[in-house]
């Protein structure tokens, strides 16, 4: 299901609605939404009613939208957290069994962080190789 979103706004709130699974490919989506924020605005609302799945990928962008949209003095509240996407974060989080209230939890500053931590241990971003020094003529690394 392909990620869409629907941004409504009443006085100075922003109600941005997710729509589709939650991944990598939601990045551009999401920092379009961003970029549409009003100046007068004052809280954003992320609802996620519609949001039946979410990787980690997903979630890590969910947690840089939180983060970026806070650094514009914004209030941010994520409201509709489906069973899958709990059931992920609780996973991140390493906090076993059901009933541990996952998404009262993510609107506390610490726990949003210990989610960012752990899920960045376990995902793969694309990463650059180290350089390796030029070998001379022998075919030893050249000395620095």
């Amino acid at each position: 299901m392909p990620f869409t979103t629907q941004v409504h706004c009443h006085e100075s709130t922003i109600m941005l609605s997710a729509i589709g699974h939650l991944d990598a490919s939601a990045e551009a989506a999401l920092q379009h939404c961003l970029d549409r924020i009003p100046l007068q605005a004052t809280a954003v609302m992320v609802d996620l009613h519609r949001v039946p799945e979410m990787d980690t990928h997903g979630l890590l962008l969910l947690l840089h939208l939180h983060r970026r949209a806070e650094c514009l003095g914004l209030r941010v509240m994520v409201v509709g957290w489906q069973a899958q996407p709990q059931r992920l974060m609780a996973q991140v989080a390493r906090i076993p069994g059901p009933g541990s209230s996952i998404a009262q939890r993510y609107q506390v500053p610490g726990f949003r962080q210990l989610l960012q931590r752990r899920a960045q241990e376990t995902t793969c971003w694309p990463q650059l190789p180290a350089a390796r020094p030029e070998p001379d003529a022998v075919g030893q690394p050249a000395a620095n």
